[in-house]
């Protein structure tokens, strides 16, 4: 027996499905999401033509005349139409539900809406209700007329009062008893459990609170006792049954697509979707490729790169494309040319540096130079240009001392010593350039 003063507060979580943009916070009255999708008519040989039967093409219905009914050659599958006003000589337009997706609705949504099974037991709360009324004989008969009329408007009257309790869950009132009494009615709320674990507990905790709210108000007694052709009325027991459903995981789940290996899944606490098979199933292509839900089964669609393209059933195996050569072949190419450019700068480098040590004189006379005009035993620092030349050969000055510059280490005995004392060894020495003479010339 509840207080009457007891209120309750009630929470609706209202939860939606992470891949669609259908609610799923109730089971009931889903809509229709209409996903309007386009694709060229194909000929009858093409590979659609080679669907299997159990994806129940949908028969369509066009507006246009005979010779322009172009949705009689689309065949839109599971449960899509096609949208004759958009429908072109060329193209196809179907109207998919919302659990299905693509040209002709051949896909389904790794997401889909989980719908308890209608079997699922019910949640039933029962008021035992007192009318301050006179008992009439004719109520004994269940199958009496008066019966069946006082029945039907009792049921009337306390439809709006039950539902106001749970709008989302509410499925119907029933009268079980009338007895003498004044008058005793014993009714019972029905209310589906949903996919939504908030509503379920909901309806086992504080439905019936609720109820005693709604019903024990004055205002609404008053109403009620007037619409019945009583003096009055009043709640004399709530009977609430042990909930045979206290879990999402309880409740028998049905899928809205049909579809091969779809399954219910709960892992989110709060509600339940069905995942299909590419959903579970994350490596069935290797990640090699797309994985899309069918009629039949999951099926793949395998990547193509540049270097790389797989194939097989589930994208298992793979060749090497011509791109990954033509890379392979350019990369290589570019190493031999780089290599050949560096080959030739060396080259070119080396005989560059040999030409500048004397430009345009002979390697004799450079030699010759080295040896007979150049005193690198002097002080000589800088030497001034031959005329016309350019060459630095004559007027070289300096000091030669055989004491700070000794040419060999050691004058001993049998080692003639010159005696430069009085030579001036800054005068000018002019040296006539070697001429060949030919032996006529003589």
């Amino acid at each position: 027996m509840y207080s009457l003063s007891t209120k309750a507060s009630r929470t609706t979580a209202a939860s939606s499905e992470p891949h669609s943009t259908t609610e799923v916070a109730s089971s009931r009255n889903v809509p229709l999401r209409t996903v309007t999708t386009a694709t060229k008519i194909l000929p009858s040989s093409s590979a659609y033509s080679s669907l299997p039967v159990s994806s129940h093409p949908k028969p369509t219905i066009s507006t246009l005349g005979p010779v322009d009914d172009y949705c009689s050659k689309c065949h839109c599958l599971n449960g899509g139409s096609c949208n004759s006003s958009a429908t072109t000589k060329d193209h196809c337009v179907c109207q998919c539900p919302s659990v299905t997706y693509g040209s002709l609705c051949q896909y389904g949504y790794n997401h889909t809406i989980a719908i308890p099974n209608p079997r699922t037991p019910k949640r039933i709360v029962t008021l035992t209700l007192w009318l301050n009324g006179t008992w009439n004989k004719t109520l004994e008969d269940p199958s009496g007329v008066e019966y069946g009329i006082f029945l039907q408007k009792l049921i009337k009257e306390l439809t709006p009062l039950y539902k106001k309790a749970s709008p989302e869950n509410f499925y119907k009132v029933t009268i079980t008893e009338l007895r003498k009494g004044s008058i005793i009615a014993k009714s019972n709320g029905l209310y589906n459990y949903t996919n939504n674990q908030t509503e379920i507990n909901y309806l086992n905790k504080h439905l019936a609170k609720s109820l005693l709210v709604i019903f024990n108000n004055t205002a609404t007694l008053k109403n009620l006792s007037d619409q019945l052709g009583v003096g009055n009325m009043a709640i004399t027991h709530v009977d609430t049954p042990v909930p045979l459903v206290k879990s999402i995981r309880d409740l028998n789940f049905t899928c809205e697509i049909h579809f091969h290996d779809y399954t219910a899944s709960c892992s989110n606490g709060n509600y339940c979707v069905c995942e299909g098979p590419c959903k579970r199933y994350l490596d069935f292509c290797h990640r090699r490729g797309k994985c899309f839900n069918q009629v039949n089964g999951p099926t793949c669609e395998c990547f193509h790169n540049t270097f790389y393209q797989y194939m097989g059933k589930n994208c298992e195996m793979s060749i090497r494309s011509s791109g990954f050569y033509g890379v392979l072949f350019g990369v290589l190419a570019g190493a031999l040319l780089l290599l050949i450019v560096i080959i030739t700068v060396i080259v070119y480098c080396r005989r560059n540096r040999n030409r500048h040590l004397d430009p345009g004189t002979p390697r004799k006379w450079y030699s010759i130079d080295e040896e007979y005009f150049r005193f690198p035993q002097t002080d000589i620092i800088t030497g001034t240009s031959a005329p016309n030349t350019g060459k630095v050969l004559g007027r070289r000055r300096g000091r030669y001392s055989l004491d700070k510059n000794p040419p060999f280490n050691d004058f001993g005995s049998g080692v003639w010593r010159p005696n430069l004392d009085k030579v001036d060894t800054e005068a000018e020495i002019r040296a006539k350039r070697p001429k060949v003479v030919m032996p006529d010339e003589q």
